[in-house]
């Protein structure tokens, strides 16, 4: 993978993660959350240990990089910036 389409899915999981975390709130408080202040409200454990084993943690940077990845894999002719948040979650059901 070229750093061009690395920089574009690291992007769409930001967007992605930004969506995610303002559905979790009341839309008062989501229209104060942005790109900017997003990763304050973000935990900052990564990782779970979960079955024996170190984990990613859900809906952080890197656990969306890898789903994308995953997806463009299973869809190759879908261009980055057309996966969604519904995407993510079949993938996620798909297991």
């Amino acid at each position: 993978m070229n750093r061009r389409k690395s920089k574009r899915i690291y992007k769409q999981s930001k967007r992605l993660q930004l969506e995610w975390l303002r559905s979790l709130v009341d839309e008062v408080e989501a229209d104060k959350i942005n790109e900017h202040n997003m990763e304050e409200m973000l935990p900052d454990q990564k990782h779970i240990w979960g079955q024996g084993q170190l984990r990613l943690s859900f809906y952080t940077d890197k656990w969306l990089n890898k789903k994308i990845k995953q997806l463009l894999k299973i869809f190759p002719d879908k261009e980055i910036e057309d996966i969604t948040s519904e995407d993510i979650v079949w993938k996620m059901s798909k297991r």
